[in-house]
């Protein structure tokens, strides 16, 4: 699928930002219901090699390719009225050379094809810097990322969490492993996202949760 009119799209929106750093994008969320912005999103996902693993409902890359009309018309429809919500990921343990294993959260495709669409979105931020911090203690591992972008209105999360997908999945998935997540953003000044997570809940455990 030829991604020419996304590129436009966003080459577009990012010169808007470069000549305007203090510009206000009112309407971004639009591209979320654009079915080539999805159709877009959903070619990338499914051409890597992990879109052939499901999440919790069980959908690999050929069941989601069999039914891709229906699909993407679900995905745009659920976006432009608002009524999408982010599903739990699949909780999966992979060994480690030590033979120990490693936690890993596998999301359903449908989320996969939302966040890629989102990343395209966050493109037009145009920060010059990321700051990622990653710490622990004794009881907690503390994840900081900043930037220096457009940043936004952070109390709008609240009135209305459509708008903000990526950032209520994070939320949300803090909140799945007893974490917290604090998300700080001042127009023009740029965001800060901080997540902690007591590490007892990153502790390896078998399938049956032993």
């Amino acid at each position: 699928m030829s991604q020419s009119k996304m590129s436009q799209k966003q080459t577009s929106l990012a010169l808007a930002a470069q000549e305007n750093p203090q510009h206000r994008f009112t309407n971004l969320y639009s591209l979320m219901h654009w079915g080539y912005w999805i159709q877009c999103a959903a070619a990338a996902v499914l051409a890597r090699p992990g879109s052939s693993t499901a999440g919790i409902d069980g959908t690999t890359r050929d069941t989601f390719k069999k039914n891709y009309e229906q699909e993407i018309h679900m995905l745009v429809e659920s976006l432009k009225k608002k009524t999408y919500r982010p599903q739990p990921v699949r909780r999966v343990y992979i060994p480690k050379a030590n033979g120990k294993q490693r936690p890993l959260g596998i999301p359903v495709l449908r989320d996969r094809i939302v966040q890629e669409a989102l990343a395209n979105v966050r493109k037009h931020a145009h920060t010059e810097r990321v700051l990622v911090e990653l710490s622990a203690d004794d009881q907690s591992l503390r994840l900081r990322v900043q930037d220096w972008g457009q940043g936004f209105d952070a109390d709008l999360i609240g009135q209305d969490e459509s708008q903000h997908l990526g950032l209520v999945s994070m939320e949300e998935r803090a909140q799945m492993i007893n974490g917290v997540c604090t998300i700080e953003s001042e127009v023009g000044k740029g965001t800060r996202v901080e997540v902690l997570i007591p590490l007892e809940f990153l502790t390896p455990r078998s399938e049956h949760g032993k």
